[in-house]
């Protein structure tokens, strides 16, 4: 226990240090979708004793096997490389041979993470004899002109901002109002919001603590909520992680302004802002980026795959 927490300590300086570390590695937000089971963390370190790469993983354990998998909500996450390691091909395969092995050695049934965006291990993990598999994430990257950006939206999204005219913007929805806007929308829509609102609380919360979330809705001039979003951040991006909008409001433009708020946050705050998976053709008609990242995965134990067909984790 005491190795644990050293490394975790060791882990919130680097955070500090290096700007790179998405908010999904960091220890608070690891604490907050691990609530109920256990994380830790390999670890590399320099002949100074500093990190130069860690991949924090969280625990699961199911049929009577462990597993390791990304975390409900979290985005990116794998291998994180300091940025003199990341230059070096040589000093990458050293690392990521030494993670194989130590994954090697927890005894897993099954490992899968994201990798984060840019992340040089995909083809070292591969002929290591992991399975890797290309994901798509959509991005505006450069948010230095606000207008041209604007003036570069798609027709459609054009007019429904401008629908959305005599809309009002809010910072003021309450923690509890916001989930319950999202779990009614969702059965309105004949399907369960992807999160409890216990984990939901406990997100919000520490997200609010560390300074790196916020709440963001539209409403009607009668103050009813119309769209709503969950925004959390790092120093390189902010994050559409969670929103809404109502059935009856999808014509009024509401979710578009929702959109385009979050998007000029993340300018004030001179981030880059990432759309979260959102559906690829609405991310597209903002004038998204579509950028690879990757989940590499591997099964230690078969009887894992066979039992994974047959039943969701």
């Amino acid at each position: 226990m005491e190795e644990i927490v050293n490394k975790k300590e060791k882990w919130l300086k680097a955070i500090e240090q290096y700007p790179d570390i998405p908010i999904f590695m960091h220890n608070w937000w690891m604490d907050a979708v691990s609530a109920g089971k256990q994380w830790d963390m390999l670890m590399s370190l320099d002949k100074n004793g500093e990190v130069r790469a860690a991949m924090p993983y969280m625990y699961n354990k199911k049929w009577g096997m462990k597993y390791i998998s990304t975390p409900a909500h979290t985005l990116y996450g794998g291998i994180w490389l300091r940025w003199d390691i990341k230059e070096n091909l040589m000093l990458v395969k050293q690392v990521c041979e030494d993670f194989a092995k130590q994954l090697k050695e927890l005894k897993l049934a099954y490992y899968s993470q994201l990798y984060t965006i840019g992340s040089p291990c995909a083809d070292i993990m591969k002929s290591l004899g992991f399975r890797v598999k290309q994901k798509t994430a959509y991005r505006i990257e450069d948010l230095n002109n606000l207008n041209d950006l604007l003036n570069s939206f798609s027709k459609n999204k054009k007019k429904q901002l401008q629908k959305a005219l005599a809309l009002n913007v809010s910072n003021n929805i309450s923690s509890e109002d916001f989930y319950v806007f999202l779990s009614e929308n969702a059965e309105k829509k004949g399907k369960k919001t992807d999160i409890t609102r216990e984990d939901f609380l406990v997100l919000y919360n520490k997200a609010i603590r560390n300074e790196q979330g916020q709440l963001l809705s539209i409403t009607d001039q009668q103050g009813n909520t119309l769209s709503a979003a969950f925004l959390v951040w790092d120093k390189r991006s902010l994050y559409l992680l969670k929103q809404s909008t109502a059935i009856d409001a999808k014509s009024s433009g509401a979710g578009e302004l929702l959109v385009w708020e979050a998007i000029k946050e993340a300018e004030k705050r001179k981030l880059q802002f990432d759309f979260c998976m959102t559906d690829k053709d609405d991310c597209k008609q903002f004038m998204a980026n579509n950028t690879t990242f990757t989940n590499i995965s591997k099964y230690y134990n078969f009887l894992f795959f066979f039992t994974k067909l047959f039943n969701k984790i």
